[in-house]
């Protein structure tokens, strides 16, 4: 379908641009001046549109250009989609790479600094067709690591179409292989669990389900009340308890685009914008932000991961998850107000009646009423990892006995340990 003609083809980025408009529009309109670029948006315009007039032998002048911002959905899904609906392109790469084929890497000055630059290429897409348009995608070439595409075309219409396309068949793709996606743009399979593997006090757990369910069934109310439709949501407790693993159960039971970001200490500005970028692309859709109380010690900005919560950029249809070790730690700016995170639900410690059921879901058969009776007065005060831990210890133990399942002497050595 596709056709792949090699130009490589040396490019100078001599500036980059201070960009002020708001970051992460999929499509967003560009005016360039005529004669000298200045900016390295202006340069690259200025290639695109040579490469249009001299490599494809169409006249620029009949075609309107815009810009996207964080393109990664277009960049990286184009070819995919346009092979899946057999649409007919040609591809032609310049410096860098377009899916898994490598090609030369580009340099750019960024003040005294050289930087490599992933150069992608131009896609001639429905070449003499009614809705021919040109996409091309380049990047990343600035701090921020962002990554740029440029389109021309005749109909507004028929672009709006394209990435319309896209992400509907990127996000039926997430779906329906319940796939987690990772800031970095990677996707994982999802593990196989249920609301009703997890285990919380009755009151704890009915009131977080309601409340993850009922902001997905409810934006008719949300609408009627005239409030922006997206939530917050905050797990806090000491680890080892499943926050992760209630995340995971809302991850899988929800049947929505779920992207994960840990906030660790090499997290950027960027990162944050990827996320909520790509939740509000293909929303409805959850965003899971772990470990959010060590914001601080990364380079994310804390007023701009503020305004991105709740600025004015509506995260519609958006539901932000939260996980925290640390509840004390959190900035009140994020944890006190109600757009931020509207429900903080604290994850204990499993009572008695918890730990029953978490016991009998690891021992089985292994264990007897007096014998599950037993551990949970020995286990009180531990964590579900504890309790798991307890659980492997005293199977390795039996295992190493030359038998399948612990008993009462297996786990007394491992209380013990």
């Amino acid at each position: 379908m596709s056709e792949w003609n090699m130009a490589p083809e040396e490019v100078l980025f001599e500036a980059i641009i201070n960009d002020n408009r708001r970051k992460g529009d999929l499509m967003r309109n560009s005016v360039f001046e005529s004669g000298e670029a200045e900016s390295v948006y202006e340069r690259v315009h200025a290639k695109f549109v040579a490469v249009i007039r001299e490599e494809f032998k169409r006249n620029p002048d009949e075609f309107s250009f815009i810009v996207f911002w964080n393109d990664d959905i277009l960049a990286g899904r184009l070819a995919a989609h346009l092979d899946r609906k057999r649409v007919p392109y040609v591809l032609r790469a310049f410096d860098g790479r377009v899916g898994g084929i490598p090609a030369r890497t580009a340099s750019a000055i960024e003040g005294r600094r050289v930087r490599h630059v992933w150069m992608f290429g131009i896609f001639h897409i429905r070449p003499g067709a009614d809705e021919e348009m040109f996409y091309y995608s380049y990047g990343p070439f600035d701090r921020m690591g962002r990554r740029i595409g440029m389109a021309a075309y005749r109909n507004v219409d028929h672009i709006n179409r394209l990435i319309a396309d896209v992400k509907a068949g990127y996000k039926e793709e997430v779906i329906r292989e319940k796939l987690i996606i990772e800031t970095n743009g990677d996707t994982v399979p999802m593990e196989p669990v249920r609301w009703e593997d997890v285990v919380l006090p009755k009151s704890l757990y009915d009131n977080l389900r309601v409340s993850v369910e009922s902001f997905f069934k409810g934006k008719g109310v949300y609408d009627r009340l005239g409030i922006p439709y997206k939530r917050g949501i905050l797990l806090a407790g000491s680890p080892g308890n499943g926050k992760t693993f209630v995340c995971k159960a809302i991850a899988r039971e929800s049947d929505l685009p779920f992207i994960v970001m840990p906030i660790t200490q090499g997290a950027t500005d960027n990162d944050l914008d990827q996320a909520l970028d790509l939740a509000r692309d293909l929303a409805p859709a959850i965003v899971c932000f772990e470990d959010i109380d060590s914001i601080s010690k990364t380079h994310i900005s804390k007023s701009y991961f503020l305004n991105r919560l709740d600025g004015f950029e509506a995260l519609e249809g958006v539901l932000i998850l939260g996980t925290t070790n640390k509840p004390e730690e959190i900035d009140a700016a994020l944890g006190n107000r109600p757009s931020r995170f509207d429900s903080v639900f604290r994850i204990p410690n499993p009572d008695e009646e918890c730990r029953a059921r978490i016991l009998r879901r690891f021992f089985k058969e292994s264990a007897d009423d007096d014998l599950l009776a037993w551990m949970v007065g020995e286990t009180r005060g531990f964590t579900v990892a504890y309790l798991k831990e307890l659980f492997l210890l005293s199977a390795m133990r039996s295992l190493g006995r030359g038998v399948e399942k612990p008993d009462r002497e297996d786990i007394v050595a491992a209380l013990e340990t």
